[in-house]
């Protein structure tokens, strides 16, 4: 399908979806970004789990191949590319978590059995926690990390890290990029 054509059957696939605020006109579920490789579709983190399903089940989106996220100075986005395998159209959801001290969202790893590897992939390097998923714990660093205070803290796990190393932190100067070294057993001292 083409671009416009996908949009156009997204929006009507969403349609007897679309929630109704008081007197305000009825609200899509899905609002659509231009440009870039993929169709980008905007979706309310309250409304992942329904969305997400939607287009599974009556689009035929049977593969999540990639799910991510990126940290913003003012927000996380969570963004999930999926694929029709059958059409091999492709498209991207993005949820924009602006909880920033405790980013979570529901999990789709019921969905797709994909997600539960990236979840805790994004668990682990960004500290986006993910409410009922089945196995959340750490997939590539030390789970012990999240008990230490500081690098080089004395008792820290020789190989372990400090934080999550692809998130930015928060300061009392504003907003910067820590650095995140593993810790050598010789530095433990």
């Amino acid at each position: 399908m083409i671009r416009e054509e996908l949009q156009a059957a997204i929006a009507a696939a969403l349609s007897d979806r679309a929630e109704s605020r008081g007197d305000e006109p009825t609200v899509a579920l899905v609002t659509f970004d231009e440009g870039g490789q993929f169709l980008n579709g905007n979706v309310d983190k309250a409304n992942i789990v329904p969305v997400m399903k939607k287009l599974r089940d009556e689009l035929g989106f049977d593969y999540l191949f990639c799910l991510t996220c990126v940290d913003w100075k003012t927000h996380f986005t969570m963004m999930y590319h999926l694929r029709n395998l059958s059409t091999l159209d492709e498209l991207v959801i993005k949820v924009k978590l602006e909880d920033i001290a405790a980013p979570a969202i529901d999990t789709v790893s019921h969905l797709w059995e994909t997600a539960n590897f990236h979840e805790r992939e994004v668990w682990d390097l960004f500290g986006v926690k993910f409410y009922n998923h089945p196995d959340l714990r750490r997939i590539f660093l030390d789970e012990d990390e999240r008990k230490t205070t500081s690098i080089g803290h004395r008792g820290q796990v020789p190989g372990s890290f400090f934080g999550a190393p692809l998130r930015m932190h928060a300061s009392g100067a504003g907003y910067e990029i820590l650095p995140v070294y593993p810790v050598k057993s010789s530095q433990i001292s």
